[in-house]
């Protein structure tokens, strides 16, 4: 009798399984959560992430502007350094001083502190960075983002 109960709960799970699989109707393939527990706004933010790169590790970029606009990206990349695979691929651009490369542009808008008061804050997982982008390791899974930061 239990084995009949597997058997029907394993018929209904694949059944949903090729239901959900059905449903993606060949999207974009777009990362959960590493630890696959994404909530609704990070399913939400992945499906409107424009994909950029090439490789085998894959991390999530925000870019917040001064205007309040957010732009989501998926990287992949063969890169170690988050500085490293955005620099490569056009996205961040600077100026290298005494301790590391000091972020002025990102997805082509450039912030300068001389001039407008403002800069680019680098956090991790929603932290601030403790290192620079460029001295920063990828972690598979990572949220990485980049927020126009008033002073």
């Amino acid at each position: 009798m239990k084995r009949g109960i597997l058997t029907a709960l394993l018929a209904l799970l694949s059944a949903i399984a090729l239901l959900l699989t059905g449903c993606a109707g060949g999207a974009a393939e777009h990362p959960t959560s590493v630890s696959g527990s994404a909530t609704a706004a990070e399913t939400a933010r992945q499906g409107a992430a424009q994909s950029v790169g090439e490789g085998e590790q894959v991390f999530s970029l925000e870019v917040r502007s001064a205007d309040g606009s957010v732009k989501y990206f998926t990287v992949r990349t063969d890169e170690r350094t988050v500085g490293a695979a955005l620099l490569g691929l056009g996205m961040i651009g600077g100026t290298v001083g005494d301790y590391g490369l000091f972020v002025e542009t990102v997805d082509g808008v450039t912030v300068k502190y001389e001039t407008d008061n403002a800069y680019w804050k680098f956090t991790i997982n929603g932290k601030d960075s403790l290192a620079g982008v460029d001295a920063t390791t990828i972690e598979p899974g990572a949220t990485y983002a980049f927020v126009v930061e008033k002073a």
